[in-house]
């Protein structure tokens, strides 16, 4: 870490000790990827949004089903995306950007798999 802490396409660290399947398989990306309200309840669109640059309102749970408070998270409203032309979301598809320059979610169920359990194969 010491080493990339300088390095201009860093933007972070941190440790995956058992990482999820993310997005794979999943059927609604208007649905929080929790099981149980617990540390921040987001929906997948949430996540997006965050990455693209938007500012979001989440409650914070620091134990199941014990609301302590909401935070805006990315307030200063950076995006992951060096412009627009290479949001690999908004060029999927996935969302479109209103007039306003709101996401709309278009196609909720992009990373459904349907009649398929993606951790099956491990």
């Amino acid at each position: 870490a010491e080493s990339l802490k300088d390095k201009e396409n860093v933007i972070g660290f941190g440790t995956m000790n058992e990482p999820n399947a993310g997005f794979s398989g999943l059927a609604d990306l208007n649905e929080s990827l929790a099981p149980a309200p617990y540390g921040r309840v987001l929906s997948g669109f949430e996540y997006m949004r965050i990455g693209s640059g938007e500012a979001i309102p989440s409650e914070f749970y620091p134990s199941p089903y014990i609301y302590e408070r909401t935070d805006i998270l990315n307030p200063q409203m950076k995006s992951v995306w060096k412009s627009a032309d290479v949001d690999v979301w908004l060029n999927a598809g996935v969302y479109e950007l209103d007039k306003d320059g709101n996401r709309i979610l278009l196609r909720a169920n992009h990373f459904e798999l349907p009649n398929n359990n993606f951790m099956s194969k491990f």
